[in-house]
């Protein structure tokens, strides 16, 4: 019985190793159950916090063939606005064009004015040298209509014009003298487009210095030649101021750009050397003038002597404006500079006349003198003699008027 207990006792240590290690085992086993669950717990929250808040009811079902777009849809609208679109818009733009395109277009605008032929378009051709060409035959009809027109009583003299440059009118013009010239007909050909002449490029020569604007004019090549012969070689450019003065006196007291133009081909310089010295003086007038072109002194002298009321009268009695001619067509009026006639102030020069000494009455009649066309006698207007005093001493030391 002792032998016995004895060998319960010596297997007790054993026993509570392998005991202990049961419990060991045990608790990591249920350490790692209830890691493994915590995590099942935390999957299950991430699962239900991701599901849709959207249930759905039906599922779609799918055509074989498109819903959109419409190929025959498509088409029809494309071949509508293909069509119907740009042809809308020619018509619209046959129905604002109101230039004359046809012969149609000149018969409805021309009613009692006949047309006398037609002449077409090529821009490559100056001359008819083809006696047997379209145009050729065109031109020839059109010398036997003018033929049938021109009459004693009417004159032999043809005038082409046209609106704008580029229309012709030099082809037309040239043609038609080498179409009489074949008649053996004697025939002037005038080339009377002063700002873009083109006559001489037909001719195949160099544009002249001299044209029509120079026979027009009363002695102007006299008078450009006595100007010229005053200036070395060298320095003919210096006439430009004699040249500009010559030609405003021939022009109506104004200077157009075609004298500027001819004036710079005459001195063989820059164009802008011509305008950059007509637009520097004020002198010179770039724009139309009145018959009667007034310019008021208005300089210190002239304005303490009341040049200001003179100015208030013109803008009464002429234009409100400077260099605006007057409803009546026959004056206008500027502010000028000195005119170097102080002594006699206030004055105004009306063309190359002097009027001095005036004041409010003497300027108002002469202004309304001008605008009747009534003859001005120059001078003083307080009956001085040049710049005489108004009045005299004589040999006794008497005043007298």
């Amino acid at each position: 019985m002792e032998i016995q207990k004895k060998g319960i006792v010596s297997e007790l240590p054993s026993k509570e190793n392998t005991l202990r290690g049961f419990a060991r085992n045990f608790k990591i086993v249920e350490e790692l159950y209830v890691f493994l669950l915590q995590r099942k717990e935390e999957a299950s929250i991430r699962y239900i916090s991701a599901l849709p808040n959207l249930k759905v009811l039906s599922y779609a079902v799918s055509q074989n063939a498109p819903i959109s777009p419409n190929i025959q849809s498509t088409y029809l609208i494309a071949l509508i606005f293909g069509f119907l679109f740009p042809f809308s818009i020619l018509y619209f733009l046959k129905l604002l064009d109101n230039k004359v395109n046809t012969r149609e277009d000149l018969e409805k605008g021309l009613v009692d004015i006949p047309i006398l032929g037609e002449i077409p378009f090529d821009d490559n051709t100056k001359e008819v040298s083809n006696i047997r060409g379209v145009i050729a035959e065109s031109t020839r009809v059109l010398r036997s209509s003018l033929s049938f027109i021109l009459t004693k009583e009417t004159g032999n003299v043809i005038t082409v014009t046209s609106t704008v440059k580029g229309e012709g009118k030099s082809f037309i013009s040239y043609n038609i003298a080498k179409s009489y010239e074949a008649l053996g007909k004697k025939v002037i050909l005038v080339g009377a487009d002063l700002r873009n002449p083109q006559i001489h490029s037909f001719l195949d020569i160099k544009r002249p210095n001299i044209g029509l604007s120079t026979y027009l004019s009363d002695g102007s090549i006299k008078d450009i030649s006595s100007i010229i012969t005053k200036y070395p070689e060298k320095n003919r450019k210096s006439a430009v101021m004699p040249f500009l003065y010559l030609a405003q006196r021939q022009n109506d007291n104004w200077i157009p750009l075609a004298a500027m133009k001819y004036i710079a081909n005459y001195l063989s310089i820059p164009y802008i050397s011509v305008y950059e010295v007509a637009t520097f003086y004020t002198m010179y007038n770039l724009a139309p003038v009145g018959k009667h072109f007034i310019q008021v002194c208005t300089t210190t002298p002239c304005l303490i002597r009341g040049a200001d009321k003179i100015v208030k009268l013109c803008k009464e009695k002429i234009s409100p404006n400077e260099n605006e001619i007057s409803k009546q067509g026959s004056c206008s009026w500027m502010e000028v500079e000195c005119l170097g006639a102080c002594v006699s102030a206030p004055m105004v020069q009306i063309n190359d006349d002097y009027y001095e000494d005036l004041d409010e009455k003497s300027t108002k009649d002469i202004l309304e003198s001008l605008i009747k066309d009534k003859p001005l006698k120059p001078g003083s207007y307080r009956g001085r003699k040049n710049t005489a005093p108004e009045k005299k001493l004589n040999t006794n030391g008497e005043n007298h008027a």
